[in-house]
């Protein structure tokens, strides 16, 4: 475990110039008393019952390649006899049957893994039109499922993915690009960084994405600081094989990015990404020498899945990689318990005692997210847990959302994409509406019928004063979240997203990250992502953030922390382009609002949907831009925070760096002052 906030190691170094804030400051307006946050919350743990059950009496074993299904039979004996736990044995075991292990309905359960490290291989089932979330879309399952658990622990239990025969990405250096004049015939060469040659070699492979990386002190590779050029995405479905490659020799592989892969399948809604424009402006951004990871996978079974259970804790469970996220939580699923979580590669002393070899160095762990809350009953708790190396968002927790513009007097009809299953609600689903800006219509109703994509309600609808309405599933409640003495670092991209209330991040450290450290926030977009019924009431508190590029912008505006309101407007951050808008009758109506003009196709947040916020006694070190940039938020605190720099940050810094910035100014911007 990387030490989870170094704050006292980091203030005594030598720094080129050191900046403290020294007086409290309030950003966008006064706060009458500081917001406290997610107050501590007890789990219950299972409680003590029947006898103990060993899966070994159930074919559990290193010789055996179906342990999955062992570790079942072992949970269905443990329902039949009342038995409060089973236990399983160190040493390393296959997982490559078609199922994954499930415990569903279980009360007073506990799983020991007893140091076991389960290794799964399993072949995924395609399905182009999942919406459900990732844990559910593959069809056959996640490596773990909890379904509708009570007082269950799963604890002293790996998780990894079979490397040599069936591994999740490639590490490869960029040994030579060739930009064409022909349309759709540039290319780049990719050297293996692994001795052997590729298992499906002489095969094309599957690649939905590309990640910049960057050498370790080690020698081996990370996240760290990844290279600004060089990142594609191809589609990031099930089964969707990507971009056009080939072999052209046992370690090096030749790829047209953004040009479809012949007599393969492709998921129809990632193709509008291809094109042989962007074939060769993709290919010019790629630089000789750089090391860069190669996915195989995206989204798909997912690692661990939690599903409308209460009182569920993980402890001392550590995800080495999977295949899709690393923690998916689920429906209603509320008071989750993670202690010591870690989804991080296995160190080379790890790897060696469960005979797992060096044959594939490891480009990535979780493939997607590392852990996704999609909607959930609330109060999660994460103490000393560590994230690295996943393929997405560090953590994502919000609750789903979606866009519906009235229809009739009592009939709203869904416009957003992602359709009904991605909001989950139905007959008897208690819905609050809410104007496209945010702001609260006073109104909220029950569903009386669902048909395909158009809800009907038990009374009249209010006003729509927009292109739409914003819905929230009041069945649901994404909130409490309480994160302490975690560490995320070294990762290719991911960000953290909080978009629910009752918040506090205490002691965490933010370390050697491209993309933003956290932010706060509410979003929807036309077309994909509708996300966060508001996020107030938040501390974050003696928390390190060291070596965070943060480049992905936000109205050009790179920050450590971002607080806002996020609604499409002119200046793009929805994918118009790549991902169409899918309903008709709004995608013209957007069309001809941005023909208005700029101007005319911004949606005034409402503001205190995203207020109450404390930024207080933090470290930052070499931030790039921004440390905070509050954008539509209301009552953001920023106080007591120390600004670092060394004299050579390993990136060239903005002319903000250090400072805080608001949106539209307030002339009450932090300023950061010589200590």
């Amino acid at each position: 475990m990387s030490e989870a906030c170094p704050t006292r190691a980091i203030v005594r170094r030598r720094f080129a110039s050191v900046l403290a804030t020294i007086a409290a400051a309030s950003l966008c307006r006064h706060v009458a008393a500081d917001p406290v946050g997610c107050p501590d919350f007890e789990v219950v743990q299972p409680r003590e019952r029947g006898g103990v059950i060993f899966a070994a009496d159930f074919g559990f074993s290193v010789t055996n390649s179906d342990n999955a299904a062992a570790i079942n039979r072992a949970i269905a004996e443990c329902r039949r006899a009342g038995a409060g736990r089973l236990e399983l044995a160190a040493g390393t075991y296959p997982c490559n049957g078609p199922e994954g292990v499930c415990i569903a309905d279980c009360e007073d359960f506990i799983l020991d893994g007893k140091g076991a490290v389960l290794v799964f291989r399993r072949k995924h089932t395609k399905d182009w039109n999942a919406s459900a979330p990732d844990g559910a879309a593959s069809g056959n399952g996640v490596n773990l499922f909890l379904d509708r658990c009570r007082r269950v622990r799963v604890e002293n239990l790996t998780m990894d993915w079979d490397w040599e025969r069936d591994p999740l990405g490639i590490l490869a250096m960029c040994a030579a690009r060739h930009i064409d004049e022909t349309d759709g015939e540039s290319w780049i060469d990719f050297e293996l960084l692994s001795p052997t040659r590729h298992p499906l070699h002489p095969n094309p492979v599957p690649v939905q994405t590309i990640q910049p990386m960057r050498r370790t002190e080690r020698g081996g590779v990370s996240g760290r600081l990844a290279a600004g050029g060089g990142r594609c995405y191809f589609g990031q479905q099930p089964g969707h094989f990507g971009c056009r490659n080939e072999w052209v020799s046992p370690t090096r592989l030749r790829l047209w990015p953004y040009m479809a892969q012949p007599d393969r399948p492709q998921d129809p809604g990632s193709m509008t990404r291809f094109s042989a424009q962007r074939n060769r402006d993709a290919t010019a951004k790629f630089d000789v020498g750089e090391i860069y990871a190669l996915s195989h996978r995206y989204y798909g079974m997912g690692g661990i899945y939690m599903l409308s259970g209460e009182h569920v804790t993980l402890r001392n469970v550590t995800v080495w990689s999977c295949f899709g996220t690393g923690l998916c939580i689920d429906g209603t699923q509320n008071h989750t318990l993670l202690v010591r979580l870690r989804i991080a590669p296995p160190s080379r002393e790890e790897a060696e005692a469960a005979g797992l070899g060096r044959v594939w160095p490891r480009s990535v762990t979780s493939t997607s997210d590392a852990i996704h809350v999609s909607r959930s009953g609330g109060f999660l708790k994460l103490l000393g847990c560590e994230l690295s190396l996943h393929n997405d968002d560090s953590v994502n927790i919000h609750d789903s959302t979606t866009l519906a513009r009235a229809e009739g007097p009592r009939t709203l009809r869904i416009v957003n994409n992602n359709g009904p299953d991605y909001f989950g609600a139905g007959p008897g689903t208690e819905v609050e509406l809410r104007q496209e800006d945010y702001s609260a219509t006073g109104w909220t109703g029950k569903i009386v019928s669902a048909s395909d994509w158009t809800f009907t309600f038990d009374s009249d609808l209010p006003e729509q004063r927009g292109l739409f309405f914003v819905l929230f599933n009041r069945t649901y409640a994404t909130g409490n979240i309480l994160m302490r003495d975690c560490a995320i670092h070294d990762v290719p991209w991911g960000r953290s997203l909080i978009l629910a209330p009752d918040v506090t991040i205490e002691r965490c450290s933010f370390r050697n990250l491209p993309s933003a450290p956290m932010r706060f926030q509410t979003c929807y977009s036309y077309n994909v992502w509708c996300e966060g019924t508001g996020c107030t009431n938040v501390v974050v508190r003696n928390c390190t953030f060291e070596n965070c590029a943060a480049r992905n912008l936000v109205d050009g505006v790179s920050a450590q922390i971002y607080c806002g309101v996020r609604v499409p407007t002119s200046k793009g951050w929805a994918e118009k382009g790549i991902v169409p808008i899918r309903d008709a009758q709004l995608r013209a109506e957007v069309e001809a609002r941005l023909a208005r003009g700029p101007e005319a196709d911004v949606v005034p947040a409402f503001r205190d949907v995203l207020s109450d916020i404390l930024i207080e006694g933090n470290t930052f070190v070499n931030p790039r831009g921004a440390t905070l940039y509050a954008e539509d938020a209301s009552g953001v605190v920023f106080r007591g925070n120390v600004v670092a720099f060394e004299d050579n940050p390993p990136y060239e810094l903005l002319p903000d760096a250090g400072k805080t910035v608001t949106s539209p100014p307030t002339g009450n911007e932090t300023e950061v002052q010589p200590r």
